[in-house]
């Protein structure tokens, strides 16, 4: 195992109501068959100081399969989930954000994160919140593979779903401490 997320510390839960604030992140890759995964998780907080990652979808796809995917996840998620993508460093980055901007999310609430430092670090955040037992996951098809992977983070063979995972809860907490709703 790697460390930083232990098995013990994963909890299971439902989804939470309506009236919690949801954020699906994008981890992104372009790969057909191989090397990194794309990956989306769905989580929610009602700001009490729960979280629920309530969903997770990872493909090895082509660009393409990938942007008919994070279209087809943003309408099955609906307008009032925000969408945040990771934006890789450099002017292809940007050029990514605004392809998504413009076209295949025009009318969402989408976001680029200009995701910086060790990614480890970035995953402090979720790790301590699981730790303390804040954070549970539904019972659903993905649970093995997102729990192996997270157990063996950061020593593991792939890290995108923590770094999904990691980057919906920095963004439901920076959204929450940014309205001023504080957690109690």
């Amino acid at each position: 195992e790697g460390g930083l997320f232990r098995r013990e510390w994963i909890r299971y839960g439902d989804p939470l109501g309506p009236d919690a604030v949801r954020v699906r992140y994008w981890d992104k890759a372009a790969t057909a068959g191989g090397g990194d995964w794309t990956v989306g998780t769905l989580m929610a907080t009602t700001g009490d100081g729960r979280f629920v990652i309530e969903d997770v979808i990872r493909t090895q796809s082509t660009s393409y399969d990938v942007q008919q995917l994070i279209r087809a996840t943003a309408e099955k998620d609906g307008y009032d989930v925000r969408i945040v993508m990771e934006q890789e460093p450099g002017s292809s980055g940007v050029d990514v954000i605004d392809l998504y901007r413009r076209t295949i999310l025009q009318g969402w609430d989408f976001r680029a994160d200009k995701a910086t430092g060790d990614k480890a670090l970035r995953a402090t955040g979720l790790s301590a919140s699981m730790e303390g037992g804040n954070v549970s996951i539904v019972h659903a098809p993905w649970n093995r593979e997102w729990i192996d992977e997270v157990a063996q983070f950061p020593l593991g063979l792939h890290d995108d779903q923590v770094d999904s995972a990691s980057g919906a809860f920095r963004e439901l907490t920076t959204r929450m401490v940014s309205t001023n709703v504080f957690f109690l």
